[in-house]
């Protein structure tokens, strides 16, 4: 969080896409312990997938100063 401020960037927007990730890892980790692969797995998976990329854009970037 600390980095984040020093980017200048505020709220939850840009770590949703690393909680997106991490909980496509979670939900397939439990769906092949519990031999529960299903449509509902698949559908939770490609729509956490989407929601990762969408908050992407709300990942601040570096600047690279030239000398």
């Amino acid at each position: 969080m600390k980095k984040l401020q020093e980017l200048g960037t505020t709220g939850i927007k840009p770590i949703l896409t690393t909680i997106c990730l991490y909980l496509v890892a979670i939900l397939n980790i439990l769906a092949y312990l519990l031999n529960s692969f299903g449509i509902i797995s698949w559908f939770l998976t490609i729509l956490l997938l989407l929601l990762g990329a969408y908050f992407m854009k709300h990942m601040p970037s570096k600047k690279v100063v030239k000398n």
